[in-house]
């Protein structure tokens, strides 16, 4: 029998182990091998996580009453998707298609993370710093030149990752440094002095990439994590204080940013808003002519590709809409329901304010980019918040007192 515990505490501890990996190699996306789209570090991570998984794939992929509300909705729509995409079937259609694998591709990897965290804190907690380890090294590239190159408005790109992908990465990673020094207990000043100045660097290059995107959601998530932290209001009076100091010299430095003030000129001698009015009108085009269920993805590709080459929408809803119509918004509303019902749920914990946060980190980078639903970050996002109800452990005192059962971790007294 022990060693039969021993067994199944050796497999899940490759499997978190290999999580880990995939989410550090979350940024590397970009570096691909042999020149093939699925042989980058990224899905390389990806596709070592789901072996190890599919080796115990009854408990990987069970389905449970608490998995199952996530699934259910998001499969529905998925499958729409694919519906439509046959019923508008465009034969020369060929790059939608790497989105519907990797939006199932997403949905798997949610499915995974649920099951194997399965509302474990300890283990969140690890996600959540291997991937702010994963954009530091981002950070530190830069800082080295290393993977470094500009566009040609001067907005700055590291290992060929775009800058609004730099801005929502290291946007979301701020969000979870500050968390950890306003919840994190008996923290050191040393550790709050070091998150500090990582939150700097995250913040100086957010603005080396020019991103508005990425700053109007950084902003919108810092805005629901102060007024969703569970805090005394003289707390939320001294960090409204420090933010406000801090907000003003940031605005100064923004604004003063070259590549800022750069694309604020062109943006207004550009009536067309960088080139996406035309795409958002032949979307609202598209839409119209089956607002209920969608022309699907292909229709969409060739349509838009007549014209300007293939191009997303830069806006998550019009894309869900112009697939799937009105019936696939609705299924990814209840989907985003369910999602914000849990947060709800696990209301006055550790990690509360951080998850309202990147839930609606999360909704304004769907309105304010595209491609939010095929990267692979948005389905890491997915299963934390899925993942966790974490109101039995409070503190890290019981955190660890649980988990040292588990992997023989000594006893905090």
């Amino acid at each position: 029998m022990c060693v039969m515990i021993s067994k199944v505490n050796r497999t899940e501890r490759i499997k978190i182990q290999a999580l880990y990996v995939f989410v550090f190699l979350a940024t590397c996306q970009q570096i691909t091998l042999f020149n093939s789209q699925y042989f980058n570090l990224t899905w390389i991570g990806y596709f070592i996580y789901l072996i190890i998984n599919l080796y115990t794939y009854k408990e990987s992929f069970a389905f449970t009453k608490e998995i199952n509300k996530y699934l259910f909705p998001i499969i529905i729509y998925w499958c729409l998707v694919i519906v439509m995409n046959y019923v508008f079937y465009e034969p020369d259609a060929k790059l939608i298609y790497a989105e519907i694998r990797q939006e199932f591709m997403g949905i798997v990897l949610m499915w995974m993370m649920i099951n194997n965290i399965k509302q474990d804190l300890y283990k969140l907690n690890n996600v959540l710093n291997v991937f702010v380890a994963s954009n530091l090294l981002l950070v530190f590239l830069y800082f080295l030149n290393i993977g470094v190159d500009y566009n040609s408005e001067g907005r700055v790109n590291i290992i060929l990752n775009n800058s609004n992908s730099i801005a929502y990465w290291f946007g979301i990673s701020i969000i979870i440094l500050i968390n950890k020094i306003t919840m994190q207990k008996n923290i050191s000043l040393y550790k709050k002095f070091s998150f500090v100045c990582i939150i700097v660097l995250f913040i100086i290059i957010i603005i080396k990439t020019g991103s508005r995107g990425g700053l109007i959601t950084f902003l919108a998530g810092y805005i629901v994590y102060f007024l969703t932290i569970n805090k005394t209001l003289k707390t939320k009076i001294y960090i409204l204080i420090i933010s406000f100091f801090i907000g003003v010299f940031g605005f100064n430095y923004i604004f003063k940013s070259p590549i800022i003030q750069k694309r604020m000129k062109s943006q207004k001698e550009d009536s067309s808003l960088g080139g996406r009015m035309p795409i958002w009108e032949n979307t609202i085009d598209l839409i119209n002519e089956n607002p209920l269920f969608g022309v699907g993805p292909g229709k969409y590709e060739m349509r838009i590709s007549e014209n300007y080459g293939f191009k997303n929408t830069h806006n998550e809803l019009l894309t869900i809409l112009v697939y799937t119509g009105f019936t696939g918004l609705s299924v990814m509303l209840w989907f985003q329901i369910k999602l914000f019902y849990n947060i709800y749920k696990s209301k006055f914990t550790t990690l509360t304010a951080l998850k309202y946060s990147l839930f609606f980190m999360f909704l304004i980078y769907m309105i304010t980019a595209g491609g939010a639903l095929p990267s692979l970050t948005t389905w890491v996002i997915f299963g934390i918040i899925a993942s966790t109800k974490d109101s039995k452990y409070i503190n890290n005192k019981l955190i660890f007192n649980k988990y040292q059962n588990r992997y023989g971790i000594s006893k905090i007294r």
